[in-house]
């Protein structure tokens, strides 16, 4: 993963915030659009759920699959200073590379 992938990550995809988010990125900005972004969470199955709801033209939706509790799987997705919005409110994260 190059260091700007993304432009935004939904952590917390699945869950019916995130699925709000995700809908609203779509209908805004698409998969191909100005902003980049993804949708992360713990379960690529309920990822895919998720990506399937956007329609077929999410297709080509990236998906990460991360636990919150491991950072080693989430830190990449913010390769310089990032807002990661959580369940439990705004974490601001570094990347140490």
């Amino acid at each position: 993963m190059s260091d700007s992938q993304f432009d935004v990550v939904v952590f917390g995809a699945t869950s019916f915030v995130g699925q709000i988010l995700c809908q609203y990125l779509f209908d805004t900005y698409g998969n191909d659009g100005e902003l980049k972004w993804a949708a992360a969470g713990r379960s690529q199955d309920k990822l895919e759920q998720v990506k399937a709801s956007l329609g077929d033209a999410a297709s080509a939706l990236p998906l990460i699959t991360a636990n919150a509790n491991d950072a080693d799987s989430w830190m990449p997705c913010a390769p310089r200073p990032a807002w990661w919005f959580q369940r439990w409110g705004l974490t601001r994260c570094m990347a140490n590379r």
